[in-house]
């Protein structure tokens, strides 16, 4: 397996979108000529990731037929995992990597771009002691993402949504060792990643936050669709 490996989370049902999108998934919304898909690996692969595995599921054909047909995707090497049932996005990371047999990758979700110089290099992301290493970013505002605390690089809690003003977010982009899921049950298949496994590794302060300068977009939200839209018009 390359070690330049990134689980993409593809397989959700884009419920937010559907009242702007045909009905496909949100990873295959149109920006300009091309898929939102095509513009994430485009930023992936500008940081030296070689190898992807699509973690698939609501409308996972889409998907597969893109990748398929796009020339684009003949400049990295890929597989696809498609989820039989909704898995959250914790069961959708162990899944993909149990069935690749893998012990370490970077996960991203496939519904948002963090754009800018967020990550040197992606060798340098994959290396870590800690069982999770996780993005953040500032914000202007954060009362629709939440917050992050940490010290010493390392992530102590998650803040609730609803408070206004500047602040730091996870960015939801994670570099993730296998063991990470020690903490759940192997009976568990659905849960979240976020909710369920990193804090659970915080007492044991398993959880290394890298903070970086960027800007970060989530189509699964509307006005955030139409403005990438409109950036790429």
């Amino acid at each position: 397996m390359n070690s330049k490996t990134c689980i993409v989370l593809a397989g959700g049902l884009g419920t937010r979108l559907r009242s702007v999108l045909a009905d496909v998934p949100k990873c295959m919304a149109p920006v300009g000529d091309k898929p939102f898909l095509q513009i994430l690996l485009e930023s992936l692969v500008a940081k030296g990731f070689e190898h992807f595995i699509f973690s698939l599921g609501y409308k996972a054909e889409v998907v597969i037929s893109y990748l398929a047909s796009s020339s684009y995707s003949q400049t990295f090497t890929y597989e696809c995992i498609v989820e039989n049932e909704q898995l959250g996005t914790g069961g959708a990371i162990r899944y993909a990597m149990n069935m690749c047999n893998i012990d370490q990758a970077a996960v991203v979700n496939g519904d948002t771009l963090i754009t800018g110089d967020f990550l040197s290099d992606a060798l340098e992301f994959l290396y870590t002691e800690s069982k999770v290493k996780m993005l953040a970013i500032e914000v202007d505002d954060r009362s629709r993402f939440g917050g992050v605390t940490f010290k010493d690089d390392k992530l102590i809690s998650f803040l609730e949504k609803g408070d206004t003003g500047p602040g730091v977010i996870n960015a939801g982009i994670y570099n993730v060792k296998r063991s990470s899921f020690d903490v759940i049950p192997p009976s568990l298949k659905s849960f979240s990643f976020e909710v369920d496994v990193l804090p659970a590794l915080i007492s044991s302060s398993q959880v290394e936050v890298i903070t970086v300068a960027a800007a970060f977009i989530d189509i699964g939200v509307p006005d955030d669709y139409y403005k990438l839209v409109s950036d790429y018009s």
